[in-house]
């Protein structure tokens, strides 16, 4: 029992001198590691808010899309149909009114009982017209709304401008003959 006294009192510790210098530098070394890590986060953090925003600004700015109007309606109708194997229809014309070139349409046609999605990929230069010529919705169903929202390319991605819909219900829209 005495040898394992011995062992210990003959060594000596780090001296209080080198343990501070080892802990301000391991200190330093990780607020180095933390601060690199959040640079890169911040900058990614901003690139994402400012694409974002630049969507936003041109989707307010430079996308529009109108119906048409002929002799003071909308020139939309539907045809609702009895025959569940017989589906509806719906057909409009639009322009892009906007000074931005569109990728496509997202179409919602909103019945009784459920939502029918399209999406429209065509391109459309400012100032193009776009005929609808008959999007179909399930049979049996009664039309209640027309919701369209354009898209717009950004890089390499199509975004939709939810902020430049439009929107058309039954009163808007006449049945087609």
């Amino acid at each position: 029992m005495k040898r394992g006294k011995l062992f210990f009192r003959n060594k000596k510790g780090v001296s209080p001198l080198i343990a501070t210098v080892l802990l301000i530098a391991f200190a330093v070394a990780l607020g180095a590691i933390v601060m690199s890590w959040g640079k890169s986060y911040i900058t990614q953090t901003q690139t994402d808010v400012q694409n974002k925003g630049n969507l936003q600004m041109t989707c307010s700015e430079d996308v529009g899309i109108n119906i048409l109007s002929i002799a003071g309606s909308f020139d939309a109708c539907y045809k609702d149909t009895d025959n569940t194997s017989v589906n509806g229809t719906i057909k409009f014309t639009l322009k892009n009114s906007g000074s931005e070139a569109l990728a496509g349409l997202k179409v919602q046609i909103i019945t009784d009982k459920n939502v029918t999605l399209k999406t429209i990929s065509k391109d459309l230069e400012p100032g193009d017209i776009y005929h609808a010529a008959s999007i179909e919705y399930p049979g049996n169903q009664s039309f209640k709304e027309l919701v369209i929202n354009p898209e717009i390319k950004v890089g390499s991605e199509t975004k939709v401008c939810a902020n430049s819909e439009i929107t058309l219900d039954t009163s808007q829209i006449k049945t087609c003959s």
